[in-house]
């Protein structure tokens, strides 16, 4: 910790996050409702095809949404396999 420096913002989650870095970091979003995905491929077609996913510790999103999520993320990006990543812009 640097002296002087304020303490990290705390979330309803109880999560310390830093304000900014939670703004222009990378989004992770999940499958929404229980939706499993056997590849990358299954993950973009539900992506582009405007289906829900759910951000993180927040509400639910979707390709609907990319307009501001550009603004506010440098980054998204789907678990699609609860391991395994693909970025979706």
């Amino acid at each position: 910790m640097v002296v002087g420096s304020k303490p990290a913002a705390r979330t309803k989650q109880g999560n310390n996050m830093d304000a900014i870095a939670q703004v222009s970091g990378p989004l992770e979003l999940l499958p929404a409702y229980g939706r499993v995905y056997h590849t990358k491929e299954e993950a973009l077609a539900d992506w582009m095809a405007g289906r829900d996913f759910k951000i993180i510790n927040g509400p639910y999103c979707s390709v609907r949404d990319a307009t501001n999520l550009r603004l506010d993320y440098s980054s998204v990006w789907i678990y699609w396999n609860r391991v395994d990543t693909v970025r979706v812009m």
